[in-house]
């Protein structure tokens, strides 16, 4: 059995944006003190050019992005989206 741990976030707001995003997850990399580059990512749930990776060690532990518009109204939403999602057992490798 293995267990995986992850940090998640996910936040609603008229003003949420990608630059938000991307700098929220940027803190708590920095702040952990992991190693990390950013790499563009393709998923059909964000944005297209508002998804990234988050890569250490050559290893995708994340990513983050703006939500789509079309799947924040299938859930009748009405406010931009972001979130992120990080592997928190590959921290600081």
């Amino acid at each position: 059995l293995h267990i995986l741990h992850f940090l998640s976030f996910l936040k609603i707001d008229a003003k949420a944006n990608f630059s938000e995003c991307k700098s929220l997850s940027d803190a708590v990399l920095r702040d952990s003190g992991t190693k990390y580059n950013i790499k563009d990512k393709t998923h059909p749930a964000f944005v297209n050019g508002r998804c990234a990776s988050i890569v250490v060690n050559n290893k995708e532990i994340g990513f983050f992005g703006e939500i789509h518009p079309k799947t924040i109204s299938e859930f009748e939403l009405e406010y931009p989206i972001i979130a992120f999602e990080i592997q928190a057992d590959l921290f600081k490798q």
